[in-house]
């Protein structure tokens, strides 16, 4: 990735939320918790439900009320 690149990861969660690997609406609790300031790229949305990825590999579905974009105040 170039310096200055995001590579996509251009949104930023606001606050600790819920990621649900198995659907936005998984029964059960969620899969674990993607923690305030983590960067994602939005691959899709479902409803009110982004699909994202973290840096780090995950994926899954948080609430589309939880993300911002980058520099967004």
């Amino acid at each position: 990735m170039e310096s200055g690149d995001s590579g996509g990861f251009d949104r930023i969660v606001d606050g600790d939320v819920p990621l649900y690997e198995n659907g936005p609406y998984q029964s059960g609790p969620a899969s674990r918790q993607i923690d305030s300031g983590t960067r994602v790229k939005v691959l899709s949305q479902a409803g009110a439900y982004l699909y994202i990825e973290t840096v780090d590999g995950a994926r899954g579905y948080i609430p589309m009320s939880a993300v911002r974009e980058q520099g967004a105040l």
